[in-house]
Formats: structure tokens, sequence, C-alpha cells
């Protein structure tokens, strides 16, 4: 049919709110815009290095469902992908042994100093010790098979297969 459909957006001042758009278009890629949206602030935040916004921004991440399908195993991950993956939370008190792999810090004292600059709350180092590697202050290179390789070697196998599985390149 060539029917428009309005957008379901809920601020009735949004441009797409008012505009109609093309029959092809669902309600669930106008939800799609908004997860976008949110993960863009997400990498803008990282890279203009604002983490006082990271955190207050992630809060959303659970309310948003992408269809689109995760990176190969080979591609570099992002700050908004390992957040929608839990990692910060789910690394918890291996933290340091992660950060010293990830980060290859061999003496630890790159996490020593993450450490305090996050006063100690394992989630907040976490997510600085992603955000450093992330930023190519780790181990190279900065894909997810790095990432899962890290995870087994802190014996957190079960993460790592969890992640492993989420990817479209580990289903062939």
């Amino acid at each position: 049919s060539s029917a428009s459909v309005t957008s379901l957006s809920s601020d009735p001042l949004s441009p797409s709110s008012t505009s109609p758009l093309p029959s092809s278009t669902s309600g669930e890629s106008c939800f799609m815009l908004s997860c976008t949206s949110v993960l863009s602030l997400l990498s803008l935040f990282q890279l203009q290095r604002l983490p006082h916004l990271i955190l207050p921004t992630t809060t959303f991440l659970p309310l948003l469902t992408t269809p689109t399908l995760p990176p190969p195993l080979t591609s570099p991950p992002t700050l908004p992908q390992l957040l929608r993956l839990k990692i910060p939370q789910r690394v918890g008190a291996n933290y340091s042994t992660f950060g010293i792999l990830l980060l290859n810090d061999t003496v630890g004292s790159r996490v020593d100093s993450l450490e305090e600059l996050s006063n100690k709350k394992p989630e907040k180092i976490v997510l600085r010790i992603l955000q450093e590697w992330l930023e190519g202050r780790g181990v190279e290179p900065v894909t997810w098979e790095t990432l899962v390789k890290t995870l087994r070697d802190c014996d957190l196998s079960a993460l790592a297969d969890e992640v492993h599985q989420k990817l479209p390149s580990s289903h062939s």
C-alpha cells in the first residue's frame, strides 16, 4: 500500500513525530534511530574523553534493543557494544587481572592508577580499562578476538563464551 506511517516518537515537537514516513518504515526502525542516537552519544563522549557523561548515558542501554547484527570477531569493538554486554559489571572483582592483561601492564601500575581515579569501584575501573584499551593503549589488535582471549585468560570463560556466541563470525 502507498499509505504512510507516522513516527512513534513521544515528543510532539520532534520533526519525525509530524512527518510521514515511507510505508516500508515501521515503528521498530523508528526506535532503531533512537537507539542509534544513544549509541552515537556514547561514542562521542568516548572520543571527547567525557567519562562523567558516559556512565549516566549507559542507563538508557537496557531500554534499547537493536535488530542489527554485532560486528565480526576481527573488527574493533566499541564502548557502547561492550556496555550492552555488561562487561564492566560482569568482570567485577577480576578487574585487576583483566586490566593487567588487556592493558599489557606487567607491573600493574596503570591498573593501580585507574583504581585510584575510579574510587576503587570495580565497574568504573573496568570501564576505564576498556576506554584505555579502545584508545589503543593496551594489547593490540583492538578486536573482539583479543577481548575474548583476555576474558578466558582471566578465568571468565562463561562471559567469553557469551561474547563469542553473540558475534556472527562465531556461528560459522
